[in-house]
């Protein structure tokens, strides 16, 4: 018998429902991108983080069937995956309740070759922060940090950069005049998340508040 933690939900849609489903998920990423002034960061931040999860376990994880000229999809998510497709399409209901007509694309046939491409190894797909490494980032901005650097031991920082312009030595990067072991814990900041966008390859240090819009996972005050 299964684990309560192992549980998947199956969920087998037609080609025609696989594309409502899809349409419904792109919808309500657009709508909340235009409605971003009128929620919080967090709300934001929430509803995109999970929009992009389902997108990319539906992409990767997805089985796409054809029989006799029929196409189907199947997704396996687990409770909490469910629980958020459901309170998405909900949202889309809400949002569309009064639109006469909805535009809907031929979703199976690109997210079949995307999983295609993904199983053999020809994309890969963009790795997507938790919620709860988004918020941290942002919280730690919010707090003064401004920075995100990986030296070359592999420990990641966050930098509090009110002081001079940082330097990259061989080993490690630097505040240009108080360097780098005196003002740990005030210019530098360890980071204890796992973070694969930040490298020690890196030629500049990540601005986090940028990355967070370009990505978005904050809104964008332009």
């Amino acid at each position: 018998m299964c684990s309560k933690k192992s549980e998947r939900i199956k969920l087998w849609l037609d080609e025609c429902s696989f594309n409502t489903l899809v349409c419904a998920l792109n919808y309500v990423n657009a709508v909340v991108d235009e409605q971003q002034d009128s929620l919080t960061y967090l709300d934001y931040l929430d509803i995109k983080a999970e929009n992009r999860k389902l997108m990319n376990k539906i992409i990767q994880y997805g089985w796409y069937e054809e029989n006799a000229n029929k196409k189907e999809a199947r997704i396996e998510l687990f409770p909490s995956e469910a629980r958020e497709l459901i309170c998405q399409l909900l949202h889309f209901v809400e949002i569309v309740i009064d639109e006469i007509e909805i535009d809907m694309q031929d979703n199976y046939d690109t997210l079949k070759q995307k999983h295609e491409a993904v199983k053999s190894g020809l994309l890969q797909l963009e790795n997507i922060l938790t919620v709860k490494q988004a918020r941290e980032l942002m919280e730690m901005c919010w707090g003064g940090a401004v920075y995100l650097v990986k030296n070359k031991d592999g420990k990641i920082y966050y930098v509090d950069h009110g002081f001079t312009e940082l330097v990259k030595t061989d080993e490690r990067w630097e505040d240009k005049e108080y360097g780098f072991e005196d003002v740990i814990g005030l210019v530098f900041t360890e980071c204890n998340m796992k973070l694969d966008f930040v490298s020690w390859c890196d030629t500049e240090p990540t601005h986090i508040e940028t990355f967070l819009k370009v990505k978005g996972f904050m809104k964008d005050d332009n």
